[in-house]
């Protein structure tokens, strides 16, 4: 190529427009400098076939730049009133393989919901009978969060995700929780009773030695402090929204991210998903995410 061709491709290259790199669908809540906050509109729930299979693939991208970038690992949740009226029968069927272990959430500034006397609940039927209408039974149930042992994220999501109720943090990992590698003889393993889900099932065992349990019971358990059942819940975690994370002050949100360093949720609240991450400079991880997903042919479609 000639010295006159190379001028006027540098010229033509400067005139034709670049893409430039954006956090499309996110948006960022710009008043939050301390940490990055991020909502994606979702519509409806249950999403739409499209819409869940473009943030069952962000879901995973995310879990990798978590893990190569930060040596963040995946712990995935789901709200129990989810499962009504689809997940039910899902989740009792899958809960041998995910091993659920249940425990409490709450929203911000809200206070655990005290079981209705049956006065309450005698005139509530009556009034659903009169109407004509179903008795809706989760105003009575407290807002129960499954944790699932197992580590089988890709699988969970294939199975939960996009019905309004699932819940992923990203944490450090514990090395309490990594179980010994078991080295059985061979004559044992090729035995017709060899089960090899032993080495699941101790590794689940060590799962439950994770710090992040009891962390989250002294960071967002006050409202449960006098409840008889408190010693007994296995964990207790925030339902955040964006109004809840915008009206937290900046001490309250370093306190939350003392428990985990990132937050997707599913919000029906905000009809949407909901992204926070300690990382006040997040923007350039997710951005360059976002673009790798747009070169794969992967958009999102709201």
């Amino acid at each position: 190529m000639t010295a006159g061709n190379d001028t006027e491709e540098k010229i033509r290259s400067r005139l034709e427009p670049v893409e430039e790199a954006t956090l499309d669908p996110w948006v960022r809540a710009p008043a939050i400098t301390d940490n990055s906050i991020y909502w994606m509109p979702v519509d409806p729930f249950p999403m739409l076939p499209q819409q869940r299979e473009w943030i069952d693939a962000f879901h995973g991208r995310l879990a990798t730049q978590m893990k190569s970038r930060f040596q963040l690992r995946e712990e995935v949740f789901l709200q129990f009133k989810a499962l009504y009226p689809d997940l039910l029968d899902r989740f009792t069927s899958t809960s041998s393989q995910f091993m659920p272990v249940s425990g409490m959430s709450l929203r911000p500034g809200e206070q655990p919901k005290a079981l209705p006397d049956l006065e309450s609940i005698r005139k509530q039927v009556e009034a659903a009978t009169k109407n004509g209408t179903g008795v809706d039974t989760n105003v009575w149930m407290p807002d129960y969060l499954q944790w699932f042992v197992r580590k089988l994220s890709a699988e969970q999501r294939a199975s939960f995700l996009g019905y309004g109720g699932l819940l992923t943090l990203y944490i450090a990992p514990d090395p309490a929780t990594v179980a010994p590698a078991l080295k059985l003889p061979g004559f044992f393993t090729s035995m017709p009773i060899y089960d090899d889900s032993i080495q699941a099932n101790l590794d689940a065992g060590f799962a439950l030695r994770d710090a992040f349990l009891n962390k989250s019971k002294e960071v967002f358990g006050e409202p449960f402090r006098e409840d008889p059942s408190y010693k007994g819940m296995a964990f207790i975690l925030p339902l955040l929204s964006s109004q809840s994370i915008l009206d937290a002050t900046p001490e309250q949100r370093q306190i939350w991210f003392s428990v985990f360093d990132g937050y997707l949720i599913e919000s029906k609240q905000d009809r949407g998903m909901i992204l926070a991450v300690k990382d006040p400079a997040f923007d350039e991880v997710l951005k360059d995410l976002i673009k790798q997903m747009r070169e794969d042919g992967l958009v999102y479609r709201s």
